[in-house]
């Protein structure tokens, strides 16, 4: 069976299993426009332009941020709609040895310049654990390479999507010494809302992507979820307090059974945004996305 049949026997599936909803108890749901900051589309997952561009309409997403391996930029700069914002990490060796590639770090420059990348991601400050990597990433923030990359990233006013699970001083250093760089700190729904309002009321220039929002579709965090579709008031009233400073994201990739969740784990948002005054909805939903890459242009 094809990937684009499989996304419809899934989809049906999906429809058949839907609880129904007894009548006086509907609940609020935000409907309006909504934009994916976080995506991937690793090689690896076997999934062609034409089955994402399909799977997002499906999903009702009108903006994405993709993450797309360095190779295959300019390739897949020309078979992806203009909706689709596309990123790149100019390190190598996920697997083994993750490090700044000089070849690709030189060629950065003319890739914002043709406007190719919006920014860079997603980069590996602090991995515990991943399918492509278990024994995790540390990147040594205060290295040479590092700084050169993070100095040109300041001098482009550019984005980078980081992804720190630790969040130490070292990160928080960067986030000082480089005041230009737009930080957008992935996979922020597994942290908790304290720590969020401490980094996002010291640091102008962070914002934070809410993947992994529910945790209820894919690992490694699902045992320990601290935003679900009913958030606590902490998270709520966080949500409130920085809705010009969060994003929507998916952190769909690596296969097709993990790129079939995104509707389900858009619907979880729209659960959780119509909790939220419209006007905090819309911020988070997809108004902060396109006022932050408008900025960028």
């Amino acid at each position: 069976m094809c990937v684009r049949g499989l996304y419809k026997v899934l989809a049906m599936v999906a429809v058949m299993a839907a609880p129904m909803v007894p009548a006086g108890a509907a609940e609020n749901i935000y409907s309006g426009p909504i934009a994916d900051a976080h995506a991937h589309l690793p090689e690896s997952a076997g999934v062609s332009p034409s089955d994402l561009i399909e799977l997002y309409e499906k999903a009702g997403v009108s903006q994405i941020g993709l993450f797309v391996e360095f190779r295959r930029i300019r390739k897949l700069r020309n078979r992806l709609p203009e909706q689709f914002l596309l990123f790149t990490d100019p390190y190598k060796g996920k697997r083994d040895d993750y490090r700044l590639s000089e070849k690709r770090f030189n060629r950065l420059p003319g890739l914002f310049e043709d406007g190719i990348i919006k920014g860079v991601g997603e980069f590996y400050s602090n991995l515990s654990y991943a399918p492509f990597n278990k024994e995790g990433i540390q990147t040594d923030l205060k290295a040479e390479q590092q700084t050169l990359f993070l100095e040109f990233m300041n001098e482009q006013n550019g984005v980078l999507h980081i992804h720190d699970e630790e969040l130490g001083t070292a990160t928080e250093s960067i986030f000082k010494k480089f005041p230009k760089i737009t930080f957008i700190l992935a996979h922020c729904g597994y942290k908790t809302p304290e720590k969020l309002r401490e980094l996002l009321t010291k640091h102008k220039n962070l914002y934070a992507e809410m993947s992994l929002v529910s945790n209820r579709h894919f690992g490694p965090f699902r045992s320990e979820p601290l935003v679900t579709i009913s958030p606590s008031a902490a998270w709520l009233s966080l949500m409130k307090e920085f809705s010009s400073r969060l994003l929507v994201g998916s952190d769909i990739g690596a296969t097709w059974d993990r790129m079939s969740y995104l509707g389900e784990i858009i619907s979880d948002y729209r659960k959780i945004l119509g909790k939220l005054p419209v006007n905090d909805a819309e911020k988070i939903a997809y108004k902060n996305f396109k006022l932050l890459f408008d900025q960028k242009n």
